[in-house]
């Protein structure tokens, strides 16, 4: 596949990366380049190899840096990838994201992130993307559609992950809609 050949060229070593401000993010070798959003881009495509390619090399990107970009780079992907079929993509690379880092990452890596992280994983899980998977017709079209457990195992991820500080953030959604959709019992 050429697109594939042309564009794994731009994944190189990316240790130069790690110090410079997020604002300041982009792929170099020799005298090429390519940002994130370039990268990010591509998970817009229709076309499932393109996103294919464009999700390794996201955590390929990712993997290099660390877990402390996955701020960054989650909402630069809530950005573009909002809305139709987009908003799967968008959780399901998320998740791809949550797993890839999982072998290196020690709890607490996602704590200044994880109000974010739990909002688009619950929209992801029980909001209107949830209820668009459901759609026969629409959950047959590509395979970030066809997954539906991926918001589940993000929130175990994301458990396993967070320190004993952001117990409460972690729980928070969880307590709001256990609130929210049982009847108020008075005695």
């Amino acid at each position: 596949m050429l697109f594939r050949s042309n564009y794994l060229k731009y994944v190189p070593s990316f240790h130069a990366l790690r110090d410079r401000a997020p604002s300041h993010i982009s792929l170099c070798r020799h005298s090429n380049s390519i940002s994130l959003s370039e990268v990010l881009v591509h998970l817009k495509s229709r076309a499932q190899g393109v996103r294919d390619v464009s999700r390794e090399t996201l955590y390929q990107i990712v993997g290099e840096m660390g877990p402390k970009y996955i701020e960054y780079v989650a909402r630069e992907m809530e950005g573009m990838l909002n809305r139709g079929f987009m908003l799967h993509v968008f959780g399901y690379t998320l998740h791809g994201l949550l797993v890839h880092i999982l072998p290196t990452a020690v709890a607490g890596d996602l704590d200044h992130c994880l109000g974010l992280l739990l909002d688009i994983f619950m929209a992801d899980a029980v909001g209107q993307t949830a209820s668009q998977k459901e759609i026969n017709k629409i959950a047959a079209k590509s395979k970030e559609t066809k997954s539906v457990g991926h918001s589940f195992h993000a929130f175990e991820i994301l458990a396993s992950l967070c320190s004993s500080a952001a117990l409460p953030t972690l729980l928070y959604p969880v307590i709001t809609m256990l609130v929210c959709s049982s009847p108020l019992v008075f005695f």
